[in-house]
């Protein structure tokens, strides 16, 4: 198994996942072209600065080494401080560098996030 990554998806999106074994992401990825994952030591700052508070969201473990050549990690600016170590964020455009799903195949594990005080809880 390689690196693991994060996914926070909502249930609709797990469920879809589970049911078609592909993750073909939300509106924000479609505009993206890209699906947005995260290091672990980012995951707590995605949750906190872009989904405060949210219920009903998972965190998907998936296995980097499945992901084959449509990975890659980029530099988000106007995110964190520019010269910050994690602001490279890992996106999956798929093989052919353009927008596919994420394949069942990658999926290590399913968390449900829970709310403790309105900050959800890590399994990590």
């Amino acid at each position: 198994m390689g690196e693991i990554l994060y996914r926070i998806s909502p249930l609709d999106e797990v469920e879809a996942f589970k049911h078609t074994g592909l993750l073909h992401g939300g509106e924000l990825d479609r505009n993206s072209g890209f699906i947005h994952l995260s290091k672990a030591s980012q995951v707590a700052f995605v949750l906190d600065n872009f989904l405060p508070g949210r219920e009903g969201l998972y965190l998907l473990s998936i296995d980097a080494s499945k992901l084959g050549d449509g990975l890659k990690y980029e530099r988000v600016d106007g995110v964190m401080e520019q010269n910050a170590p994690d602001n490279h964020f890992p996106h999956f455009y798929g093989p052919a560098g353009e927008l596919r799903p994420l394949p069942i195949e990658a999926l290590v594990q399913v968390h449900k996030l829970e709310l403790l005080e309105g900050k959800h809880l890590l399994p990590f």
